[in-house]
């Protein structure tokens, strides 16, 4: 095995919101979850290998009448990736891959917020964030229109 060209540099929690519904009977099954995950890459101004990370992941039931448990959090995490891999990667790697290093802290995040809960713990569904690169753009093969000469008078 050998180590990611991706390097975390640091990561923090910049928001984290819970709320259970113990109101509900404990005999009601947990229902299904939606989860959402939103993702923001932004680059040094300065370097191009150096990348500020935000994932903001929030989770709640498929219906609204039976909440029982809903959560969002958020971690920022800075990146840097090292100087030997090609440089045209980069974004695909950054984009691809932190976000995933930051779901793993969401989802021991929940996992701790929801333990505590009367509900018992969640453990949140792996999710990609690999998107596939745009095909690059057509080339135009044709020869631009060549305008006819003014007939002389």
């Amino acid at each position: 095995m050998k180590n990611s060209p991706l390097l975390l540099e640091r990561y923090y929690l910049s928001e984290v919101h819970f709320e259970a519904n113990d109101a509900l009977p404990a005999t009601q099954p947990l229902p299904d979850l939606n989860l959402e995950s939103t993702v923001e890459v932004r680059r040094h101004s300065d370097d191009e290998r150096r990348y500020r990370v935000q994932l903001k992941v929030n989770f709640q039931p498929v219906s609204p009448d039976l909440v029982h448990q809903k959560g969002t959090v958020t971690f920022v995490g800075y990146f840097a990736v090292v100087p030997t891999y090609p440089l045209e990667k980069v974004p695909m790697l950054v984009e691809t891959n932190a976000p995933s290093v930051l779901f793993g802290a969401a989802r021991e995040m929940f996992c701790t917020i929801t333990a505590r809960g009367p509900w018992g713990m969640v453990t949140l569904p792996s999710q990609s964030f690999y998107q596939k690169p745009a095909p690059p753009a057509a080339e135009n093969t044709s020869a631009a229109p060549v305008a006819k000469p003014a007939p002389v008078p």
